[in-house]
């Protein structure tokens, strides 16, 4: 037990883990045996990051089986009509026996929530025989094709079963902490949660569970091997297209020894995945690859050499292996450690274009792409910046051309205008850091805007990287007076415009009203006497300039920052949130079906809105509904393009809340 934000008395989740479909990344496993397939029990909590699109419409969080007609599995519906439910499905030689989800959609994107699927199919109430219940709340289910009693499903059967993958493809698009797996046993929310001060949170299970034969409990601590068992059955996955921390796994530290020499090309062409370019040595000479940590393999090694027709290739000092060119070679099979591969020309230049390892392609890293999070649903002091439930950029607030990827911290856009992405947590006081990196960008400087906006009085405070016609610099402007300001007057821009690769680090204070921008550490200016309100972090980028994309990355806390964080600043997590509930402000509509996001820092119990009465009246009345308005765990969201939503036109709201703050709240059901 520890003792967690606001005194909580409450178990630590100290970590996650990040499913990208990008990545193809899942874990597997496939039991020895078959368990109990009737009766069994699984438990998770997840935060999802969007809907998904085609090929990654249902997201899987266990699936059983690779064929197409006899397989089973439990899944988050992802797109269309369902999306949002919770799906239960089975099938056997193409006949469906089992359909069952959840009545309740859910679109929050924002935190947390708790899933447990249990199953018994002795029950005699056909009812009763599956149960799904979230953040403690047994759920409506639809039988759409009921399971008959006695039935044994593909789950917990002697088949390769897989977490974060599906049958045909599709993976999963979020981050997982706390995974169990009873095997033999029907348990409610109660065996793995409990409500302390009203919230639903994770409890220690630890001595209380029988997991039986097949069952598991994956913690994701362990990052030599993210698919550890911690039941005590030793039920380990293995993990794939997962990366424990950057590029530890996958490294790109080519060296060319002897002489002295330097690499003609850069040593990260070896490990870009295209096979059409590689990393050089001198000619004559070696080309030494010593991965930091050692890498395992368990059944084959292979480099693809380019261009140079006499390459050979030693592992580990072993014996040389002549390569062909322009195709894989494999220099060992079996299992064992890689601490060195040196390939070696007598007369040309030594070369890799690529090392494929138990059949995976080896690609560069970065510290984005790192898979274990601190993100998790219990806010704690880690005698650091805090952490728990961390800031991403919002799926349900950005511009439409505007793709989330990596746990929503990279932001893609190929738009021909100024595309925004926001964050899913705001701020009215205190000191806050976050960093952000442009990765790819077709105009140099990149056209990129990094910052925090005020929704209320609408200002746009941001550090701007860019060529004509946006001058480089700190920029506040009021969207509602037109009001413009750029580095303290109009008369001097930066001279440093950024670049792609550089850490741009946003600290800001508003208890001093000051908004600092740094790059790679060194402060470049600040901006001072920001106006009182609720900052939001957001990016903006356009890519029209040149044909291409725009890619950055975003770092909240839920990794370590590249920089130094300024004296006093803190991560943007729930564990540093204040439980200050916002109950009334005002909003601009948009006219648009993908209407404004409201931050409340809490749930909203009831809701007015009102474009004329401030504030709103008993008449003034709004109805959550999937298509006018939701609740979401930090306020709200309008959902129509015309109802609460004229464009240009001010709307006043007041939403009382029976919710605990948002830094214990839990993803909310769309009513």
């Amino acid at each position: 037990m520890i003792m967690a934000a606001g005194g909580l008395d409450q178990y630590l989740v100290a970590n996650s883990l990040r499913f990208n479909p990008g990545d193809s990344a899942y874990l597997n496993k496939t039991p020895s045996s078959s368990g109990d397939r009737r009766t069994f029990t699984l438990s998770y909590w997840i935060k999802e990051c969007g809907k998904g699109s085609s090929p990654y419409n249902n997201p899987h969080i266990l699936w059983s089986g690779t064929g197409s007609s006899t397989r089973g599995g439990f899944v988050h519906r992802g797109t269309g009509g369902d999306a949002g439910k919770l799906y239960l499905f089975n099938q056997v030689s193409t006949s469906t026996n089992c359909q069952v989800w959840t009545s309740a959609l859910t679109e929050d994107y924002s935190v947390w929530r708790h899933i447990v699927l249990s199953v018994d199919t002795n029950q005699a109430t056909s009812t009763d025989r599956v149960k799904i219940y979230i953040n403690g709340v047994q759920e409506t289910l639809t039988f759409s094709t009921t399971p008959a009693r006695y039935l044994d499903l593909q789950i917990n059967i002697n088949q390769e079963h897989r977490i974060g993958r599906g049958t045909p493809d599709d993976y999963g698009n979020y981050y997982i902490a706390d995974l169990h797996f009873v095997d033999g046993t029907a348990l409610d929310a109660s065996s793995f949660g409990e409500t302390v001060d009203g919230s639903w949170v994770p409890k220690d299970c630890s001595g209380d569970l029988t997991y039986g034969t097949n069952g598991f409990y994956l913690k994701f601590n362990n990052t030599s091997d993210l698919g550890e068992d911690s039941s005590g059955n030793d039920n380990d996955f293995t993990a794939l297209g997962l990366n424990a921390s950057g590029d530890i796994q996958y490294s790109n530290d080519l060296t060319a020894s002897g002489g002295g020499f330097t690499l003609s090309s850069t040593a990260a062409d070896a490990f870009d995945g295209s096979l059409t370019s590689a990393a050089y040595g001198p000619s004559g000479g070696n080309l030494t690859w010593a991965p930091s940590p050692a890498i395992s393999y368990s059944t084959s090694v292979e480099v693809y050499p380019l261009q140079s027709p006499n390459d050979s290739a030693s592992l580990n000092g072993g014996t040389a292996v002549s390569l062909t060119m322009d195709q894989w070679n494999t220099v060992d099979t079996g299992s064992g450690t890689i601490t060195s591969l040196v390939v070696s020309d007598a007369a040309n230049k030594p070369c890799i274009a690529g090392i494929r390892v138990d059949g995976y392609i080896l690609v560069d890293l970065s510290p984005a792409d790192t898979d274990v999070s601190t993100d998790t649903p219990t806010p704690f002091d880690d005698e650091g910046t805090g952490t728990g439930n961390y800031c991403t950029l919002n799926s349900l607030n950005k511009s439409p051309t505007v793709a989330l990827s990596e746990g929503n911290l990279k932001y893609t856009t190929t738009g021909d205008s100024p595309t925004v992405a926001m964050g899913t947590i705001a701020v009215s006081s205190g000191k806050w850091y976050y960093e952000a990196v442009c990765t790819l960008s077709p105009h140099t400087p990149p056209v990129l805007a990094v910052g925090f906006t005020n929704t209320e009085t609408y200002v746009l405070a941001a550090w701007v990287s860019g060529g004509n016609p946006y001058s480089t610099g700190i920029y506040a402007y009021s969207l509602r007076e037109g009001i413009g300001y750029q580095n303290g007057s109009s008369t001097y821009p930066w001279t440093d415009a950024g670049a792609v690769d550089a850490v741009i680090g946003i600290a800001l204070d508003l208890d001093a009203s000051t908004l600092a921008f740094y790059k790679d550490g060194s402060l470049l200016d600040t901006m001072t006497s920001l106006v009182s309100g609720t900052y939001t972090p957001f990016i903006v980028a356009d890519a029209s300039f040149t044909a291409g994309a725009c890619s950055t990355t975003v770092n909240f806390g839920q990794r370590d920052f590249e920089e130094t964080v300024p004296t006093g600043y803190k991560a943007l997590n729930t564990y540093n949130l204040d439980d200050t509930e916002i109950t009334s402000g005002e909003y601009e509509g948009n006219a648009d079906a993908n209407g404004p996001v409201i931050w409340m820092n809490a749930t909203p119990a009831t809701l007015r809105i009102s474009s004329t009465n401030d504030p709103p009246e008993a008449g003034d009345a709004v109805t959550f509904d999937p298509d006018d308005v939701d609740p979401l765990a930090g306020g709200f969201k309008i959902r129509n393009s015309s109802t609460n939503n004229g464009s240009g036109t001010t709307y006043y709201w007041s939403a009382p809340t029976t919710e605990s703050a948002f830094k214990y709240a839990n993803a909310q059901t769309n009513e």
